[in-house]
């Protein structure tokens, strides 16, 4: 499940690039210095790394060796596939036409990737550091994805990023911007070197390839989360449930709470690639937002939405239709009578009692659904699964739902579950808000009764195969957080045996597959 394309190609690449020039052996299966310990502490297994290097005539792979910042340099180029420059006169002085990374360097600099650590010298053979390193990558990442880094990555969010990291401070003041996109990407990620930036710290072999593999994956197939929070309530700086699947030049919606389109733009991402939406329910808080895409979606800028289809259990033909109506003097005035307005086009999905039912297939994707129980109250609620024709990968998002057995079946071998995970150790403080205790007990009830307790969640991954986990719908407590439900989920995967990955992401992350 975790062999990927765009992976194979980058790092049939990287084989060639990451030996530094040194001698290498035919392809070997262990390295007396590369433990599964080492592997694990940067997501990559033994795949990973036997195509990144064959290792040396010793029969090491030298993982803790360190990289030089022409020698990464060379990397990211090979990796990405940019092409050299030989200009005429050197952009550095330490880097003339007869350097041997020359012209690797003089193409990273005309691609944007790299600037000299001055203004005349690029410092070839000094150690990269870890700021550097990640700069580099998220540059042709926001190349790679068409997104507007000044826009997603402005002061105050950069700012608000970096700020739980004690060493975020001496980040240098040049390459804020592109370390807090590292960190929301997942090219850093927590606990690669402690709960730490380290933005000085110097670069190994193993980070080098961990940061190029991870900026690979962040530029296929990968999943924008634009909103966790659930419950009808608003909350500052919390946005309601949503999602974009991103696989190729389009992307797929599911579902669209308050928040989430406002999301799309802080995040830098373009509105045209959305043509259709799929609601898993119709809770308010997965479908506000809709209101909010059809309004503005036509007037975003640079690609606006005009054509959208929307898909949902029976009640979203209604709920569209009524918005549209709703909406129409609004349109009518913002038009100039020009019809320039989104028009959305809703379809509702009467999925059978049990089983599996297609709903949905483009040159992209087969979409399959089931239904799942979120309580007596909600009659129609949704699971989807997305199958990638170019891939073979699959992503399932749970909506909504106690542990269910459809779901599980749904969910079987898929490459990525996304499922919710609400921690039941915290109802409590949502009753505390709820002043009626006839109706304070009613929603605890319900909470309990129609969704899954995040110490569940790794044993419905186990039982479905699912390569990885990302959780979801955190609950209305704002004092529920994605560490403490981390930090519950993977305690529970240890008891039952759940070796997949577990993401529990922060709104605004996007997550690589």
């Amino acid at each position: 499940m975790r062999v990927r394309l765009i992976r194979i190609t980058l790092l049939g690449l990287l084989a060639l690039v990451l030996s530094l020039g040194l001698p290498a052996v035919a392809l070997a299966v262990e390295w007396s210095d590369l433990p599964t310990t080492t592997l694990d502490k940067y997501g990559l297994n033994k795949d990973d790394v036997a195509g990144i290097s064959q290792g040396f005539e010793d029969g090491t792979w030298r993982p803790a060796e360190l990289v030089t910042r022409a020698q990464f340099t060379k990397m990211a180029m090979e990796a990405f596939g940019i092409a050299k420059a030989d200009p005429a006169t050197a952009s550095f002085s330490d880097v003339p036409a007869t350097h041997q990374y020359y012209q690797w360097i003089e193409g990273a600099k005309a691609a944007g990737l790299v600037n000299g650590v001055t203004s005349t010298e690029f410092a070839p053979d000094a150690t990269m550091t870890h700021e550097q390193c990640f700069a580099i990558v998220v540059r042709w990442v926001a190349e790679a994805t068409k997104i507007n880094m000044a826009q997603a990555f402005s002061v105050p969010a950069t700012g608000a990023i970096l700020a739980p990291f004690s060493d975020a401070c001496g980040v240098s003041g040049s390459l804020r911007r592109e370390v807090a996109m590292a960190v929301k990407y997942g090219v850093y990620r927590t606990g690669d070197w402690g709960n730490t930036l380290s933005p000085h710290g110097q670069v190994s072999r193993v980070q080098a390839a961990a940061a190029l593999v991870r900026g690979a994956e962040v530029t296929g197939d990968r999943i924008a989360i634009l909103g966790l929070r659930a419950g009808p309530q608003l909350f500052p700086g919390m946005s309601n449930t949503g999602f974009l699947l991103m696989v190729g030049d389009a992307a797929y919606m599911v579902d669209c709470g308050a928040g989430v389109p406002q999301n799309i733009v802080d995040m830098g991402m373009p509105y045209g690639p959305i043509k259709n939406v799929f609601f898993t329910h119709l809770h308010f808080d997965h479908t506000v937002g809709y209101a909010d895409l059809l309004a503005r979606g036509y007037a975003a800028n640079p690609t606006p939405i005009k054509v959208l289809d929307v898909w949902g259990p029976p009640g979203t033909k209604s709920v569209n239709d009524g918005l549209m109506a709703g909406w129409n003097t609004g349109f009518i005035m913002h038009s100039w009578g020009n019809n320039i307005h989104t028009v959305p086009t809703a379809h509702d999905i009467d999925l059978p009692a049990t089983g599996i039912a297609k709903v949905f297939e483009d040159d992209k994707v087969v979409v399959t659904a089931t239904r799942v129980t979120h309580g007596p109250e909600v009659e129609h609620a949704y699971a989807y699964r997305f199958d990638i024709k170019a891939t073979g990968k699959s992503v399932v998002f749970s909506g909504d739902t106690t542990r269910n057995q459809q779901l599980i079946e749904l969910a079987k071998d898929c490459t990525v579950l996304v499922h919710e995970a609400q921690d039941n150790d915290s109802n409590y403080i949502i009753g505390q808000f709820i002043p009626d205790p006839v109706t304070r007990e009613a929603i605890l009830q319900h909470l309990v009764d129609s969704h899954t307790d995040v110490k569940d969640v790794p044993a419905i991954a186990k039982e479905a195969n699912a390569g990885m986990v990302i959780l979801h719908h955190y609950g209305a407590a704002p004092t529920v957080t994605a560490q403490l439900l981390y930090g519950k989920a993977v305690a529970a995967a240890q008891q039952v045996g759940y070796q997949g990955r577990i993401v529990a992401p922060l709104e605004r992350d996007v997550v690589g597959f």
